[in-house]
């Protein structure tokens, strides 16, 4: 039997955000609860909402970057998956505090300071866009 999520193959990008559009021969909700799962399988660290939220997930991507994992069955006869991006604004105001302070104070740990976040920036971003595209499309996707 092969898996739903081995169509995902219609990808589009915009600014914060990636979509990914395949056939749907199942269910949304359930599509949903299984991406979920998937995500988790692949190694990153999902938060399921409560049942009041507008998104089927959340992405841990890396300290200073998150994603929303939205599906809707639209247009008809396709499940369409975005994923959306932001800044976590709590750790980045820690990070902007502790950049200012060293600023003051050291400018050889401001510069690592803004070294280290701007790699974690830059590991979210992958995470949330490539590695996801790869959880997708990894052998356990294909079942």
């Amino acid at each position: 039997m092969q898996s739903p999520y081995a169509h995902w193959g219609a990808r589009y990008r915009a600014w914060g955000a990636v979509v990914f559009l395949m056939p749907e021969n199942r269910p949304r909700p359930e599509v949903a609860e299984n991406l979920v799962q998937l995500l988790r399988r692949s190694g990153l660290q999902v938060v399921p909402p409560t049942g009041w939220e507008s998104y089927d997930a959340v992405v841990m991507a890396s300290a200073l970057v998150g994603a929303e994992v939205v599906t809707s069955a639209h247009p008809p006869g396709w499940v369409q998956l975005r994923i959306r991006r932001y800044l976590r604004w709590k750790p980045a105001l820690v990070v902007a505090a502790a950049f200012g302070i060293a600023s003051v104070t050291d400018a050889r740990m401001a510069v690592v300071i803004a070294v280290v976040s701007g790699a974690n920036v830059l590991l979210g971003i992958w995470r949330t866009g490539p590695g996801i595209g790869g959880a997708l499309n990894s052998r356990d996707a294909r079942g």
